[in-house]
């Protein structure tokens, strides 16, 4: 048994990835026998401090500045001991303009002379083209601080969710490795009783939000006349919060109406989508390829074993385009195989898996090696 202190921005469910994979991976680490401090930096409101299994020793004050709670969570820290630290970290989490500039020297403080794991998320903005002007300089800001907080932090570990991110790593000098994503959605066997008793159609789910870049074409004339082929109706179901693609899915219901049924259910409890991407065909994802290792709902179809539709095949600034990292490899393109792939993937079989277990096991038997 180990003792595992993750620290992340929120540990609330509120919608942010990161606190859903951090309370999840909490959540596994625990059901495989370790302790776990789950920690909440930035959280404003709630219990930003637990401790897994429960108890309240570890609760402190949630209204302490920003010096005084880094200093209250080192102390908590060397109570508990923990065997190791592991860092979730998405930049924009800690700052306004995803560029905390202590936060490397903060985390270094709290975890001592313990060994760290850096868990990143994303590294910086204007990774993928095209950016503009604006969002290009950001990207070089956030990058410059990125090393600058990579220097104070010393991680043992660098764990990255995409090949795209490693080269990016290396070409400013330091080293990193895949772990790959979960997904946030836990794998069940119940099919949505509603889609899985509609006759003559052709099911296809998007999860989580829209991305506003994506773009409906030439996808959804291909999956109009797919349907036709196999003479069903094709139905498009967007599941969770659209975010900003709220447009995008409005332009394209306006457009495409009378060709495919489109229904937007909002947000959804995780049985329940599990239950959708059991029942629904296929997934489409919004988020370009090189990048598609960091969308923890295209990994949560991927887990359900759906076949998933990529459009975006834009090359990431700097290393072009990176393929994916083994395990998600199971893509349909909208190119001129499409209507082959998705033949070939409606016939065969599905063994959902969830990748939890293996990724809370990788890490502490890295870390503790």
């Amino acid at each position: 048994m180990s003792r595992i202190a993750i620290i992340t921005a929120d540990i609330e469910i509120t919608g942010d990835g990161v606190a859903d994979y951090s309370r999840l991976l909490s959540a596994e680490m625990v059901r495989q026998g370790h302790e776990v401090l789950l920690i909440g930096l930035m959280q404003k409101s709630g219990q930003w401090i637990r401790f897994l299994p429960e108890n309240s020793e570890y609760q402190i004050n949630r209204e302490l500045q920003w010096n005084d709670r880094i200093e209250s969570v080192r102390q908590t820290i060397e109570r508990f001991n923990p065997d190791f630290i592991s860092f979730q970290y998405v930049c924009f989490s800690f700052g306004r303009y995803g560029m905390p500039l202590t936060i490397g020297r903060d985390i270094r403080r709290i975890a001592g002379k313990r060994a760290v794991e850096l868990m990143s998320h994303e590294l910086w903005t204007g990774i993928s083209r095209p950016a503009d002007f604006k969002t290009y300089l950001l990207g070089m800001l956030q990058q410059w601080n990125y090393r600058r907080f990579l220097t104070h932090l010393r991680p043992d570990v660098v764990h990255v969710s995409n090949p795209a991110y490693v080269r990016l790593l290396e070409r400013i000098g330091h080293k990193a490795t895949v772990l790959p994503l979960f997904g946030n959605i836990p794998v069940n066997e119940k099919k949505d009783e509603w889609l899985a008793n509609q006759q003559g159609v052709i099911a296809f789910l998007i999860f989580g939000s829209i991305h506003p870049e994506w773009s409906p074409e030439p996808l959804l004339p291909m999956i109009i006349a797919f349907a036709r082929r196999l003479n069903r109706k094709p139905v498009i179901i967007s599941a969770g919060s659209q975010g900003r693609g709220v447009a995008v899915w409005q332009a394209m219901v306006v457009k495409y109406q009378n060709e495919i049924a489109f229904h937007a259910l909002g947000r959804m409890d995780a049985e329940s989508v599990s239950a959708l991407m059991n029942a629904a065909d296929y997934g489409i994802a919004t988020s370009p390829l090189s990048l598609i290792g960091k969308s923890g709902t295209a990994a949560a179809m991927l887990e359900h074993d759906m076949p998933v539709i990529v459009t975006r095949d834009e090359p990431c600034f700097a290393v072009g385009t990176v393929e994916p990292t083994e395990g998600f490899s199971r893509f349909i393109r909208p190119d001129n195989s499409f209507a082959t792939q998705m033949q070939l993937e409606m016939q065969r079989p599905r063994k959902p898996a969830s990748r939890l277990p293996d990724v809370a096991k990788s890490v502490v038997e890295e870390m503790i090696d």
